[in-house]
This record gives structure tokens, sequence and C-alpha cells, in this order.
């Protein structure tokens, strides 16, 4: 499993410091020590997606 969240992640002021959109924040991947490889590749596969399809 790998968990994503959406938001400000408690980091508001570097998300003011680089210029991020507050409306908007960022996306947040998370590994443990139970992931591996594969885990790792099917999340970045899944983001090329994302990336490819225009989300």
């Amino acid at each position: 499993n790998v968990m994503v969240r959406s938001g400000w992640h408690c980091t508001g002021p570097f998300h003011y410091q680089m210029g991020i959109d507050p409306k908007k924040g960022t996306a947040r991947a998370s590994f443990y020590l139970y992931n591996n490889m594969d885990d790792v590749k099917a999340f970045l596969d899944g983001l090329e997606n994302l990336i490819e399809a225009g989300a």
C-alpha cells in the first residue's frame, strides 16, 4: 500500500516560501518499511499515467 494525502501537510510556511497556491496545496506519497520496489514502481507508473492524462 502507498498512502497519498493532499493539502498543506502542516508546512504552510514552506508552501508560502515556494509560491504554491494556497487553494491548491500539494500531494504527498508515503512509503513504509513493508513497501518494496514493486510498490514504488506501481506508484510511479500510476503517477506517469495521471501526468499523461493531464490530471
